[in-house]
Parts: C-alpha cells; sequence; structure tokens
C-alpha cells in the first residue's frame, strides 16, 4: 500500500497533473453544458416542449404523424433536409421540434419493422450519449489520458533510475504491481471526470431527466439495438463501458510506457495507436468490410458504446455465437492481461 501511495502521488497527485485536471474539469463541464445549447433555445423553450411531448408519448398514433409530417415538410421546405441546419433554425420553436422529432420517429418504425418503442421527451439523454458514445469522447478522455499515463516507466527510463529503483529491497514485482494500480487510478479518475462533468453539465441547465424510462429504440442512434434496455440502463451500461475501455487503454500505455525511454514517446506511440485505430475505422466500407475484426475490436470502435450497443453483431468464438459486447469484453481482458503480464516480463530484464 505504502508504494501504491506512492506512485500514484508520482503519477496523478502531483502539481502539473493536479492543474491538468482542473483544465479538463472546465473543459468537459464546458463541453455537457454548452452542447445542450444547441439542441433548444431558452429554458422556456425547454419546458414548454416536454410539456407538450407529454401528451406525444405512447406507440405510433397516426393522426399525430400525419399532423407531424405536414409540419415536417413545411420545416424542410424552408430549412432544407439536413438535420443539424433544422435543429439550429428551429431550436426556439418547441412545436416544430416536437414535429420534426415525431417525423423520425415514424420513419425508424418504418425501417426497423417490428421495433415499436415508446416516443419519448429523450433529447438530453441523446445529447449524454453522443458525448459519451462517438469518437469526440474518444479526443477528449484518450488523449489527456496518454499524457497522464506516460510517464508511470519512462520517467524512470529517461533518468537512468529505473535499473536502482528496480533493484531496491521491494523487489521487481512489488514496484510493477504499485505502478499498474496507479495506473488504474489514473485511468478511473480521468474517466470518471468526464462522465460526471458532462452528465452534471448536460443535465443542469434544464433541469430535467424526463424520458428516462424510455426504451434506447427511442433514440435514433439505438434504433436498431437489440437490447431491450430502459434510457436509464443505457446511461449505466455506457458509464460502466467507458470506465472498463479507458481502464484497459490506460494499461496499453502503461506497456508502451514501460518500453520507451521518453515520456513524450510513449505518449507519441500511445496517440499514434489511437490515431491509427481511428483512421482505419473512417475509411471506406470496402476497405473496413476487409479489415474485418481489425476495425470491430480496434480502439476506434470497440470503446465507443454507440458502436457496441447500437445495432446487432455476433462473432464466432470457439464454435459459440457470441454478442458483440461479450466478445469486445473478452478481446478487450485478454488485451489487458497481455499488457500487464508484458509490464512485468518486460522489467526482469
Amino acid at each position: 500500500m505504502p508504494l501504491f501511495r506512492f506512485e500514484l502521488r508520482k503519477l496523478l497527485l502531483n502539481k502539473k497533473t493536479l492543474i491538468l485536471l482542473a483544465c479538463l474539469l472546465a473543459l468537459y463541464s464546458a463541453v455537457g453544458l454548452t452542447s445542450t445549447m444547441f439542441l433548444i433555445g431558452s429554458g422556456d423553450s425547454y419546458r414548454a416542449y416536454e410539456k407538450l411531448a407529454v401528451d406525444w408519448e405512447g406507440p405510433l398514433d397516426e393522426e399525430k404523424a400525419a399532423q407531424a409530417e405536414k409540419i415536417y415538410q413545411e420545416v424542410a421546405a424552408r430549412y432544407g433536409t439536413d438535420e443539424r441546419a433544422i435543429a439550429r433554425s428551429i431550436k426556439d420553436q418547441p412545436e416544430a421540434i416536437l414535429a420534426v422529432n415525431y417525423h423520425s420517429y415514424v420513419e425508424r418504425l418504418k425501417d426497423g419493422g417490428d421495433i415499436q418503442p415508446d416516443f419519448a421527451n429523450i433529447l438530453l439523454w441523446e445529447n449524454l450519449f453522443n458525448n459519451w458514445g462517438t469518437h469526440m469522447m474518444q479526443f477528449l478522455v484518450f488523449v489527456p489520458l496518454a499524457f497522464v499515463i506516460a510517464p508511470v516507466f519512462a520517467i524512470e527510463r529517461t533518468s537512468g533510475m529505473d535499473d536502482l529503483i528496480l533493484s531496491a529491497r521491494h523487489g521487481r514485482k512489488k514496484i510493477v504491481t504499485a505502478k499498474l494500480l496507479s495506473v488504474l487510478a489514473a485511468s478511473a479518475a480521468v474517466v470518471v471526470l468526464y462522465l460526471t462533468a458532462t452528465f452534471a453539465f448536460g443535465f443542469l441547465s434544464h433541469h430535467s431527466f424526463h424520458g428516462w424510462n424510455a426504451a434506447i429504440q427511442s433514440i435514433p442512434a439505438y434504433a436498431k439495438s437489440p437490447y431491450g434496455f430502459k434510457v436509464w440502463h443505457l446511461a449505466v451500461v455506457g458509464a460502466l463501458w467507458l470506465l472498463f475501455t479507458g481502464l484497459v487503454y490506460g494499461l496499453m500505455i502503461a506497456f508502451v510506457s514501460s518500453k520507451m525511454s521518453s515520456q513524450i514517446g510513449a505518449a507519441g506511440v500511445s496517440l499514434t495507436l489511437l490515431f491509427v485505430n481511428v483512421g482505419l475505422a473512417a475509411m471506406g466500407e470496402i476497405v473496413v468490410q476487409r479489415l474485418g475484426p481489425l476495425v470491430d475490436f480496434g480502439l476506434a470502435n470497440v470503446t465507443l458504446m454507440q458502436e457496441v450497443f447500437g445495432e446487432y453483431k455476433v462473432f464466432d468464438f470457439l464454435g459459440l455465437r457470441l454478442a458483440y459486447p461479450v466478445m469486445s469484453m473478452l478481446v478487450l481482458t485478454l488485451l489487458a492481461a497481455v499488457m500487464v503480464l508484458a509490464a512485468y516480463r518486460g522489467q526482469k530484464k
């Protein structure tokens, strides 16, 4: 325990890192707060929208669908069909926002076949899941994580103190264990900071959790999800998934740090791994199909809750058919185990 506290102070509880965490808290709070500002206008507009949405909730209503279609056509004729352009243009018009969302809901029902989710006021939840489940999250969380964890082994290799420290009376195994535990603690701190700030400030301005019990298929990005989650279920699962993947990525950075003699080099290699994976996932459909599992289980996709829980994917594993979330957990657990064993083995030399 004393070794762990010592390593944690070096890695996380030092002046530079604490300043970085304070800056990250301000950034994450701004992301949560400003992202909701583009959903709808003033607080009065949001409250009006919320009251209107209550009357429109429930299974598909043909009369409301026809009414929504009419309003949507008027809005589309005026502002175009781009969803972002429409959202910016009508954010102070609760009735129009509601009609456009209901039109989108009807279209999802047509594409989803038997899926019949309730329509609910899930604007803030959808915004939260976008903050947690898109590539923006990877840059906001994983990039700072690389710089926080990169020194864990590299700082001693840079100064030439690694041989002296690892030959101390505590022994290599105990020291490496303390370092890896500090890596997990630092990774969890950054991820929890992001989750807490984006959640709190995403809902702070409107003081509403309405829609928390709606089916996740009510959210466009999860319209084709086969999982019977409620919105609050997905929030819990998504938070745990982001925390789990953050811990795994932290262990990857620690392994890279154990092989590098420069903190900047360790951070650079870790970020390169992330950016290469993002680049592969962004390639054309033909390339993605050929790469197959390399993309599915690469950092770009496997760390995103939207990719993992948004659609139904099945993989064959030793004769078993496993869903994407289960297979992803197995792959990431195996990867973490390999990183830990490699870090121990590498410090024997």
